[in-house]
């Protein structure tokens, strides 16, 4: 059992579909809070610490158990080629790569922990589920340094399981079930600057219009097709792809680095709130059926099956004939 009171140090990594990196340092040892200059800094003054405050935070984070429960949530580690040699060392080399490789899977806001015991460091990631204190947690940071670090304030805008009750047939805020407004889906090859790799596949819900690659879609669409897609989007459990259980095939093979492609599907919701989550050569296990299904019904390859990264094409022989 790992304990607040033991740290010498905190680093709150922050990694986000829509803005820069940013790392937030709590320095216990030399009293004083920062944001390391490395990545985005949001404020860039250091803020210095009482004895009385830190005692404080971190007595507060054992009486709510905070380090058991990021244990608890912390999602398996993906497999990997190990650094060279001459790099295994580099404790910043080491921890950029480890982020970004864990984010071959990405969702809208991700968190490492990286806590500084006397002789070790552990990393826990948050990015599957959220601990129970969440909220708690982000308060007691709050009142130590007179920031929001976590933007609470701005968290319901993403669409996640501490604000929001997703369920298998779409997302409820309390007891209102949102409504889909826009479906999108976007495919790139960073690599290259324009070889026809780069696509992506916008349905309007609104104004019952689907796009692609910035025209209108081809085939006439009915509004029976758009019905059609969100039970497509219920059969194959979209809205709960933020689960660990539908990443199994993840863990099976070594991902890519640099190579490959990217891609995301984003939701927007009737109250602006958004639902992200995207891949780097990964998919969802459901994700090729899915892609198979949606590619039937609008007649086109919109979900850019051909062109996946699969695990096993032995599993999924029956779609790549």
């Amino acid at each position: 059992m790992y304990l607040a009171k033991d740290l010498l140090k905190l680093e709150i990594f922050h990694s986000s579909a829509f803005e820069e990196s940013s790392c937030f340092v709590i320095d216990f040892q030399d009293k004083e809070a920062y944001y390391d200059s490395r990545f985005k800094l949001k404020i860039k003054d250091k803020i210095h610490l009482s004895d009385e405050s830190i005692n404080n935070f971190l007595n507060s984070i054992d009486e709510m158990d905070f380090i058991g429960q990021l244990q608890d949530i912390e999602c398996r580690t993906l497999n990997y080629f190990e650094p060279k040699d001459h790099l295994k060392n580099d404790e910043y080399y080491l921890h950029t790569l480890k982020m970004n490789l864990h984010n071959d899977v990405t969702f809208s806001n991700q968190y490492c922990f990286i806590c500084h015991f006397k002789d070790f460091i552990k990393e826990y990631f948050v990015q599957w589920n959220y601990p129970r204190s969440w909220f708690d947690f982000s308060n007691i940071l709050t009142n130590l340094v007179d920031f929001d670090v976590l933007d609470i304030g701005n968290s319901k805008k993403w669409i996640n399981n501490f604000n929001y009750d997703i369920k298998k047939e779409g997302v409820f805020d309390n007891s209102d079930k949102l409504t889909l407004k826009q479906f999108k889906f976007v495919f790139n090859v960073p690599h290259f600057v324009y070889d026809g790799s780069y696509s992506f596949f916008v349905i309007d819900f609104g104004n019952g219009k689907v796009l692609s690659k910035g025209k209108i879609f081809g085939k006439n669409i009915t509004q029976d097709d758009l019905n059609c897609f969100l039970e497509l989007l219920v059969k194959y459990e979209i809205y709960q792809w933020e689960n660990e259980k539908y990443w199994e095939n993840i863990y099976d093979s070594p991902g890519s680095f640099c190579d490959g492609y990217h891609w995301f599907i984003q939701l927007t919701f009737d109250n602006d709130s958004i639902f992200y989550i995207g891949g780097h050569c990964r998919h969802p296990d459901v994700y090729y059926s899915f892609a198979e299904e949606v590619n039937g019904l609008f007649g086109k390859d919109v979900l850019r099956l051909e062109d996946c990264f699969v695990p096993d094409r032995i599993k999924y022989a029956n779609l790549f004939k």
